[in-house]
């Protein structure tokens, strides 16, 4: 700054500090604005940071003489006239030099709304950058330098943002579609526990709250009905935890009596699909469900629904279940050991489970019996029928009744698409006019009763859709629907007791009449 220049607006200075009339302003302000354009522009602001702040703190005129004699009683000022200014003309002096650091603070909180745009990088323009010594020593999250803000903890009502995962999301564009920084995302993906927030879903629900700065505060994500993952903050630090809730369980007891079929009557009865599935399989190696069931044959299942928060969300496992099916009564006990392991026996302990299941479809039909003389629709003469065919839609699934391994999947002449499957080194069993094979099944994968192997079909010698199954005794073939199927091993002698106990009151259960609703107190039995 040229010398003329400087002495003027230095003269200036210490007129406004000695508290001299309201013209003297006027004078000084003309000065500063008339030579605006030639003042570098730090100098600029500087000047008007000086201006603003001595507008507000100085004296009325009426009491400038008082306030003039007050301030010459202490400690002399410091004025601009003791600044020294070193290095080029373009440096200027910052506020904090000028009035001290608690000066300087008041005179640029005071033009802080007027100057709101962020200064130019590099400039030297105020506010000045963050001191690197201000990190918090117990956040060690923060990086020093970095802006920063104490993480204020989340009050127990704090609100809930809720984010429905859209097509094609990612965690972090759900962050920034509700204000949240991109990098908070990416330190929670990277939180030990939180790796189901990899795999999210369109429809799936994240709730997300934040702190009054802004700040990820806590992240909740329902996994299932019972497991919520929970993200908290605690003192900056970020941290995973899964929340696994127990149901209330409730026992439910329906019953009906079959006029039509068994899936009407237990519609009817109000038993889900999934309930009625569980229902069948328990019977499946004693009831062929396709030629058996017959009008005024009953049943009574005996089964478990989950609760929370009061709200049914499901049903859980069959207890217990009685099946009339001609006379004949059956019943089937659920017996879990201290390992978790749940398996289902007569009330006398015996198993009521086989080594293969009378039926390889699901409440399919007989059309075709097993027999040594039966006139061949294709071949148009009187041949043997060496195994059992079950009328079904295309497309029907097909079971293996059995464990075992499977020895072909193809054609095989005039059985189609054909599954065959060894089961140990005695049975063999076999599925024909297959529409497809189930994903994974060919010559030598091993299968498990009740895995589904391949579909309803007509290839080969059909004139329509159904399946052919045959069953084989060290190669021979035998009646499936009418020969002994091995049984499995009772219930082990140790829990004999305890179950016999148990099974008593199921069955008087499943008996009595009255309502269909258990108290809570029958489940820990």
């Amino acid at each position: 700054m040229p010398p003329n220049q400087r002495s003027l607006v230095q003269l200036d200075v210490k007129a406004l500090a000695c508290g001299h009339s309201a013209p003297v302003f006027g004078t000084v302000l003309r000065h500063l604005f008339n030579r605006m354009r030639r003042l570098h522009l730090i100098s600029m602001v500087i000047a008007v940071a000086l201006a603003g702040y001595l507008l507000i703190t100085a004296p009325s005129a009426s009491t400038a003489t008082e306030t003039h004699a007050a301030t010459t009683a202490g400690p002399p000022i410091e004025t601009a006239e003791t600044l020294k200014t070193e290095g080029p003309t373009t440096q200027s002096a910052s506020p904090a030099e000028l009035f001290g650091p608690q000066s300087a603070t008041l005179a640029l909180a005071s033009l802080a709304p007027a100057y709101s745009q962020p200064a130019v990088p590099g400039s030297g323009d105020w506010p000045p950058e963050p001191n690197p010594t201000a990190v918090a020593p117990d956040n060690p999250s923060l990086t020093a330098g970095a802006p920063h803000h104490e993480i204020s903890p989340v009050p127990p009502d704090h609100a809930w943002d809720t984010a429905t995962v859209k097509r094609h999301d990612t965690l972090s564009q759900i962050f920034k579609r509700h204000g949240l920084k991109i990098a908070e995302a990416y330190a929670v993906a990277k939180l030990e526990g939180a790796t189901a927030l990899h795999t999210i879903r369109p429809g799936q629900e994240i709730q997300l709250a934040a702190d009054p700065q802004g700040t990820l505060a806590a992240l909740r994500h329902r996994l299932d009905p019972f497991t919520t993952l929970h993200i908290t903050r605690d003192g900056g630090l970020l941290s995973a935890e899964t929340v696994t809730r127990a149901p209330e369980i409730r026992l439910r007891r329906r019953k009906a009596v079959i006029r039509n079929t068994l899936s009407g009557a237990a519609k009817q009865a109000g038993l889900s699909h999934e309930t009625l599935h569980e229902f069948a399989h328990l019977f499946d190696w004693q009831v062929d469900f396709s030629r058996e069931i017959q009008s005024g044959d009953r049943f009574a299942v005996l089964f478990e629904e989950r609760y929370l928060d009061g709200e049914k969300i499901g049903n859980g496992d069959i207890v217990a279940a009685e099946l009339t099916v001609s006379g004949r009564r059956l019943w089937a006990i659920r017996h879990v050991d201290e390992h978790g392991h749940r398996a289902y026996y007569a009330p006398n302990g015996d198993s009521i489970q086989r080594s293969f299941l009378r039926s390889p479809v699901e409440f399919g039909r007989v059309t075709s019996q097993f027999t040594d003389k039966r006139f061949h629709p294709i071949l148009k003469r009187w041949r043997a029928h060496r195994g059992v065919d079950y009328g079904a839609p295309r497309g029907t699934p097909v079971r293996a009744t059995g464990d075992g391994m499977v020895k072909l999947a193809g054609r095989l002449h005039g059985y189609g698409k054909t599954v065959t499957i060894r089961h140990g080194e005695k049975y063999t069993t076999l599925y024909a006019h297959l529409n497809g094979y189930a994903k994974g099944i060919k010559a030598g994968a091993r299968v498990r009763q009740g895995d589904i192997i391949g579909y309803v079909g007509s290839t080969g010698w059909s004139t329509g859709p159904h399946l052919h199954y045959e069953f084989r005794v060290n190669g021979v073939h035998q009646n499936p629907l009418t020969m002994e199927l091995p049984k499995s091993a009772p219930i082990a002698d140790r829990y004999k007791p305890e179950f016999l106990a148990q099974a008593d009151s199921w069955v008087a259960k499943l008996s009595r009449p009255g309502s269909d609703t258990f108290a809570q107190l029958d489940t820990a039995q």
